[in-house]
This record gives C-alpha cells, sequence and structure tokens, in this order.
C-alpha cells in the first residue's frame, strides 16, 4: 500500500485530490501539515480554500476549473508558492494542532 506522510508530500507543490468523498479528511490535513497546498472537490467539508489561500474546493462539474488551476499555479513565482506553504502550515496548526482537536480525533478511534 502506498505511504502517505508528511515527509513525502512536503517535496510536492499541490496535493491533488479530486474525490466524490472523503470519511476522515486524514489525508487533507496531512497535507496541510506539510506545507502543501491542496486542490479538492467540494464535495469535502473543506470550504473557502481559496480565500484562506491554502489551496481550491472546486466542482467535479467543472473539471476543466482543474487544470486551470494547475496550470496557473505552476506559473506562480518561488516566492508566492513559500508564502501559500506558510499559511498551510499556519492553517494546519489553527485548526488541527490543538487540544481539542486532538480529543474529537481520538474519539472518532474508540468503539
Amino acid at each position: 500500500a502506498p505511504v502517505f506522510d508528511s515527509e513525502v508530500i512536503s517535496k510536492y507543490d499541490l496535493f491533488l485530490f479530486p474525490t466524490l468523498g472523503e470519511n476522515f479528511w486524514h489525508v487533507i490535513a496531512e497535507s496541510f501539515s506539510a506545507g502543501t497546498p491542496v486542490l479538492i472537490s467540494d464535495q469535502t467539508p473543506w470550504r473557502q480554500l481559496n480565500e484562506k489561500d491554502v489551496g481550491w474546493d472546486l466542482s467535479l462539474n467543472e473539471a476543466g476549473e482543474f487544470s486551470k488551476v494547475i496550470d496557473k499555479y505552476a506559473n506562480t513565482s518561488s516566492e508566492v508558492r513559500d508564502l501559500k506553504r506558510l499559511k498551510c502550515f499556519d492553517f494546519y496548526g489553527i485548526n488541527f494542532n490543538n487540544v481539542s482537536t486532538l480529543k474529537h480525533t481520538v474519539n472518532l478511534f474508540k468503539f
């Protein structure tokens, strides 16, 4: 099985995940923890990512928009991409790296 971890994903500029749905969103959170912006579908709870400057959440009905974002981001300066990475780290810290989120996550796995 493929391994998904922060060290691997941090080597990439963008995490593309046009999913039909995601139960726990761990891979998306892992991408933020690695400082890697995400390009995902609008079928997850992650919304308004472009406004937060940490990624994009697009409709699967607009598949062409995914390639437009990829092309535009590929032509973005390294300074802008580095700033977006920092915002991803901050976004992760605010939304996941706190006691409340940790407790809720642990409770997900209690049977």
